[in-house]
């Protein structure tokens, strides 16, 4: 059913004024307020930043872009692993910095019968699509994608867990909005 895909629309540093981003929310639980304050506050900085990212619109039934649904981000980065020796070897990667769901959509679409139909799973899978492309085009990164996910997140930990992540046992990220550690999950591909 046309409706129930995502439609990725690359943003653009004056998106974030567009109403329907101004509007986003996902969710009132502390580690949930800062993903709808980062569309709204600091999307342009980071996309000026280099930072690629997109907004996930409903298609309609007519395949025009419907409402706001999501956004995703990918960016450059470099995590630091620790060998079977012991020793330290620093990746540059790939990195999900920030996604998030609109709670209107939450467990979207109705009825859905196959995971891959959730919306929170299509712009997974999106971000890892255009990850792997960035390794293929020579950005000259590991073919490893990486992203911090707060412990209380259970069910984006879960998400994560469904596309193929896995925890990355001793990797965590400070979290300045709610003083705990997040964390981190990588997604090999072949």
């Amino acid at each position: 059913m046309a409706a129930d895909k995502l439609i990725p629309v690359k943003m653009r540093e004056g998106d974030m004024d567009r109403p329907d981003v101004q509007a986003f929310r996902c969710g009132s639980k502390p580690h949930e307020t800062p993903l709808a304050e980062w569309i709204k506050v600091h999307s342009a900085k980071r996309i000026a930043c280099g930072y690629k990212v997109w907004r996930y619109h409903r298609q309609t039934s007519e395949g025009d872009q419907g409402p706001l649904v999501g956004y995703g981000s990918l960016t450059k980065g470099y995590i630091e692993t620790t060998e079977e020796d012991g020793s330290k070897k620093r990746l540059k990667v790939m990195e999900i910095p920030e996604l998030a769901l609109h709670e209107d959509f939450w467990g979207y679409p109705k009825g859905f019968t196959d995971i891959e139909e959730k919306y929170s799973m299509q712009i997974v899978r999106h971000l890892q699509q255009e990850a792997r492309a960035a390794q293929e085009r020579g950005q000259n990164i590991e073919r490893l994608l990486t992203l911090y996910v707060h412990p209380d997140a259970k069910k984006a930990q879960q998400l994560y867990l469904d596309c193929g992540f896995s925890f990355a046992p001793g990797r965590f990220l400070p979290d300045h909005y709610t003083d705990t550690e997040l964390l981190g999950m990588d997604y090999k591909w072949d």
